[in-house]
């Protein structure tokens, strides 16, 4: 067992781990729209032992989409890996599916990706694989959602998520949370899980949990929780028009520390003065580094998709 010692240098080799950052560019063919899109990537382990949080972006599909997602685990990493591996062909198998009908995608994708997962974790553990998967915790593992397909050529930007992770819009009206948050205060969540015969605790700190585990509503994985916990993901579809200026997609870590009128305050800040895009600045790193300022301990992912 690690003396306390090694516990403080461990907590001090993880907060100073460097956040890893990426920027992508793609073309889109959107009359409405701008004609190149920009986005900026920022992952960071932060003050947690682990790092949970994965993410997609996928800007060359010779479909005519891009796409991009944020996934953040739970009950370890497994489940989020999964997802940000299998999830990007998943989408453009339903696209093509589907004769591009993104809703659909979106919902069929999460439903097969989540599938997938439990088949993976399942052939691991032979033969009565539910009792031994219940016994060793192998159900317990889970992760949110979030992600968008943009369709270059209509500007139609499709949203789907599960959980707290959470897109942000600027339009030219202001700041569009165009996801909800599925966490314990959803309140038709709330009453769909009590009228099923769940239950919600009441924790030591005063928060609420589903069956006095899990503190959000939706997620996929989760699967000694369902049905209350559940995979059906809600989708918005929201049409991209000249004047809409970015997405910012964020795991808790984020939203934690910030509002989405502070988040829009600095990206637009930063684009005004377009000190960002001269200086290569990442304005996703921007964000990290300023939750982290702030007090985050998450994990912290950010994408922030610009309409240049």
């Amino acid at each position: 067992m690690p003396s306390m010692r090694d516990m403080r240098d461990m907590r001090d080799m993880r907060d100073t781990t460097p956040p890893r950052t990426t920027s992508y560019t793609a073309k889109t063919q959107n009359t409405n729209s701008r004609s190149r899109l920009r986005t900026e990537v920022c992952s960071v382990r932060n003050g947690r032992e682990y790092m949970e949080d994965r993410y997609s972006v996928e800007n060359k599909n010779p479909r005519g989409f891009y796409f991009f997602a944020v996934y953040d685990g739970h009950g370890g990493c497994e489940m989020a890996d999964m997802c940000a591996d299998r999830m990007p062909s998943e989408i453009v198998s339903e696209m093509k599916r589907s004769g591009n009908d993104a809703r659909a995608s979106l919902v069929q994708a999460m439903k097969s990706v989540d599938r997938y997962c439990y088949e993976k974790i399942a052939a691991r553990h032979g033969k009565n694989a539910n009792k031994r998967m219940k016994d060793e915790n192998a159900m317990m593992c889970g992760s949110t959602v979030c992600m968008g397909l943009l369709e270059r050529e209509t500007g139609n930007l499709t949203v789907a998520n599960v959980g707290d992770t959470r897109m942000v819009l600027r339009t030219p009206k202001g700041v569009l949370q165009i996801t909800d948050d599925h966490g314990m205060d959803h309140a038709r969540d709330r009453a769909r899980i009590l009228r099923g015969g769940g239950r919600i605790t009441t924790d030591f700190f005063g928060g609420h949990r589903v069956q006095g585990v899990l503190n959000m509503t939706r997620a996929l994985g989760d699967w000694n929780l369902r049905p209350h916990v559940s995979p059906v993901p809600d989708v918005f579809v929201y049409k991209l028009g000249k004047r809409d200026r970015w997405a910012c997609t964020a795991s808790d870590g984020l939203w934690d520390v910030f509002t989405n009128d502070e988040v829009a305050v600095i990206i637009d800040d930063l684009l005004t003065a377009k000190s960002a895009i001269k200086s290569g600045k990442n304005i996703a790193r921007v964000l990290v580094d300023e939750a982290i300022a702030r007090g985050s301990t998450d994990n912290i992912t950010v994408i922030v998709t610009l309409f240049v």
